[in-house]
């Protein structure tokens, strides 16, 4: 589709990888996708030839964290999850932590904070972790500089300071961090 040729340039283009696994995967759960769907939960395929699902809760605003126990039925397959602007907290993040496919994850402007990421520890194929407006900091910057693919993140309206930011490149020299362009 043009949605997701579009999506994919402009994620090559800010990450410079390939976007989907070479590998495949089975089709996702029918049952799962429709329960989600029926939430106002946007799914779709992030390319035509592959399995692997993009998931969007831009118009799903009042999930709250029990409501992501849907997502570990089609974990294998989802690649891509927006979450920004949900009622979701740290304990959901436990539920995200399990998603282990995941390659991009949106969580701006909900109520996470430094404990909550610990949980995403376990998401070794992260590339790419926006959050913009949240409590998070620098203790929880440094936890998450130990994600082996993490190349970008968005940082703007949160605690972190320029420091952790530079310790964090340190460890991983691919990272970009985007702080919105002010000074921290």
């Amino acid at each position: 589709s043009k949605i997701t040729g579009y999506m994919n340039s402009i994620l090559s283009q800010s990450s410079g990888t390939a976007i989907i696994p070479a590998h495949n995967v089975p089709p996702a759960d029918k049952k799962a996708i429709d329960a989600l769907t029926a939430r106002g939960v946007l799914v779709v395929p992030v390319g035509s030839a592959t399995n692997f699902l993009s998931v969007n809760f831009i118009n799903a605003r009042s999930t709250v964290d029990q409501d992501l126990e849907l997502l570990l039925l089609i974990k294998d397959q989802l690649l891509w999850l927006n979450l920004g602007r949900t009622k979701i907290t740290d304990e959901g993040l436990k539920t995200i932590g399990q998603l282990t496919s995941l390659m991009s994850l949106n969580l701006e402007y909900t109520e996470i904070g430094d404990k909550g990421l610990e949980s995403l520890l376990s998401l070794k194929e992260l590339t790419s972790l926006n959050l913009v407006g949240t409590k998070s900091g620098d203790d929880g910057l440094a936890q998450l500089a130990q994600l082996p693919k993490l190349k970008k993140m968005f940082l703007y309206q949160t605690n972190v300071t320029a420091l952790g930011v530079s310790e964090a490149v340190a460890r991983l020299p691919d990272l970009r961090v985007d702080t919105g362009h002010y000074q921290l």
